[in-house]
């Protein structure tokens, strides 16, 4: 296996620890605000769960979730951005 290989997948291990999340605060969003909310949150505007779940944070004890979720963003975009550039190296090394 690649280097790039074992980074894609860290890449979709990161990505589905980052869907968890976003289900973990979707569900709490259903039980404090309604459905709506909850399927706006999950289907239109991933942001506002995300924001919505670090505004109440302290009050539903859910601040380790939101710490993880936040750390699954940074590490997803920096895994983006390394993966991004060994493929442009590598296409740019076939000319």
């Amino acid at each position: 296996m690649t280097g790039l290989t074992i980074l894609l997948i860290v890449a979709v291990l990161v990505g589905l620890a980052n869907l968890g999340c976003t289900i973990y605060v979707v569900i709490k969003l259903f039980q404090e605000k309604g459905i709506f909310h909850a399927l706006f949150g999950f289907f239109c505007c991933q942001l506002y769960p995300f924001v919505w779940g670090w505004m109440q944070a302290s009050t539903l004890k859910i601040t380790d979730i939101m710490m993880f979720w936040t750390a699954t963003i940074v590490m997803g975009i920096i895994l983006q951005i390394i993966i991004q550039m060994m493929q442009t190296g590598s296409a740019l090394g076939q000319f």
